[in-house]
């Protein structure tokens, strides 16, 4: 899942220059990312720090409040990664990951205090990663690198 960035993009017309001033066109990976919370915030906040920065791929990011819109877009849209909130309303976070999300999809477990607790128990249950939500831009683009690492070590898996 690449595409292919036009070279006019701003990074091939600084590389461009450095390379002096042959057209490059560059493979972008593309990072679908499903986040299951229904707070929105934390996902249109992980959407902005995305087009504020320039990672090596292009982000997409869809956001459901409940397991059965989840479950749809799984199965329609194939996403790259999940972050899932540890504490859904509706939904017992821990018995999806276990049951079937991480067979699927690497999945981030976040929830908005860090605990350790947490934290193992989502690891125990086949997550890669826990973080803690934070609307902070530097842990923002720390997650940033994480989805793309996440991503690109599963795709070499299967």
């Amino acid at each position: 899942m690449y595409k292919i960035t036009h070279p006019s993009s701003d990074f091939s017309r600084f590389f461009k220059q450095v390379i002096g001033g042959k057209d490059v066109c560059m493979i972008r990976k593309n990072v679908r990312l499903l986040v299951l919370d229904e707070n929105s915030q934390y996902s249109e906040s992980i959407r902005e720090c995305a087009e504020m920065t320039h990672h090596s791929f292009d982000l997409e990011v869809k956001c459901v409040e409940d397991e059965g819109e989840a479950r749809e877009l799984i199965k329609s849209w194939d996403p790259s990664v999940i972050i899932l909130d540890a504490y859904l309303p509706k939904s017992n976070s821990f018995s999806m990951l276990e049951g079937y999300l991480a067979e699927l999809v690497p999945v981030i477990m976040a929830s908005s205090t860090l605990s350790r607790e947490i934290q193992r128990s989502a690891m125990a249950k086949g997550a890669v990663g826990y973080v803690e939500k934070s609307e902070n831009f530097d842990e923002l683009e720390s997650l940033l690198t994480l989805l793309e690492d996440v991503s690109i070590t599963f795709e070499q898996r299967h």
